[in-house]
């Protein structure tokens, strides 16, 4: 499919759950489940829109601008003006592809864009999860912090996250700890991977957190934090386990 029929799809989803808000008080809601697809959304429209037109395009500014209303607001999810303001710029992200797209600057056209930290398919499984018993809520949000400190270069961000992640996925196993986890599982490649997140990934995010000031710094670049192949396989195991 070509991307503003991607585009369009994001469009239409974005729309049915505008129409679901629901007033409450003095106020419009939205459910919960909404609020954390609609992010999800604002994330694949802003990838797609920045594979065709560019990090800097005005319409991905705009969803980046979304993002950083849904976080600062009280209750955390979208409002029907953020909603309706996401809608306007896939939108025009549309039309703009729509009208000429052999005008295009080719350095904008060809410039190669970061692979996500935590693949789109990965965090479209994890989404589709209903588990009885685990709110995926925060792990959902973790991977999209991480994706987006990635995105943004923020490298010491990126191992705190991946750090966090770890500390918080335990239960999943029926574990204490990541390092039982790493330990404990039945499948030999599932804990090597594993202990490489433990023992490796959790050291370098451990001297991020608490190296002190010193008179000479070096700081991390993507490939110190670059432990996403084993991430990958612990968000794996967990669709696997909650899709049982």
């Amino acid at each position: 499919m070509s991307i503003e029929v991607d585009l369009s799809v994001i469009v239409a989803a974005m729309n049915d759950i505008k129409g679901r808000f629901k007033r409450e008080a003095q106020s419009l809601s939205v459910s919960v489940d909404d609020g954390i697809a609609f992010a999800g959304l604002v994330t694949e429209a802003k990838a797609l829109i920045g594979q065709s037109l560019g990090l800097t395009s005005e319409f991905r500014t705009k969803l980046s601008n979304v993002e950083i209303s849904m976080q600062m607001a009280f209750y955390g999810g979208p409002s029907y003006v953020d909603v309706g303001t996401a809608v306007a710029a896939v939108e025009g992200a549309i039309r703009h592809l729509g009208r000429d797209t052999i005008t295009l600057r080719p350095s904008i056209r060809t410039t190669a864009q970061p692979t996500p930290y935590v693949d789109a398919s990965r965090l479209s499984a994890l989404r589709a999860l209903v588990s009885q018993n685990w709110d995926l809520t925060r792990l959902l949000r973790l991977c999209e912090e991480l994706n987006a400190a990635h995105e943004g270069q923020c490298h010491m961000t990126v191992a705190v996250l991946v750090r966090a992640i770890l500390d918080h996925v335990p239960p999943v196993f029926s574990c204490e700890t990541f390092a039982l986890v790493a330990k404990s599982h039945s499948t030999r490649s599932f804990r090597d991977s594993m202990l490489n997140l433990e023992n490796s990934s959790r050291k370098i995010a451990d001297a991020h957190l608490h190296t002190r000031i010193r008179r000479k710094e070096v700081l991390p670049n993507q490939t110190q934090v670059d432990f996403r192949a084993s991430l990958d396989v612990l968000l794996a195991e967990i669709v696997r386990l909650l899709s049982e």
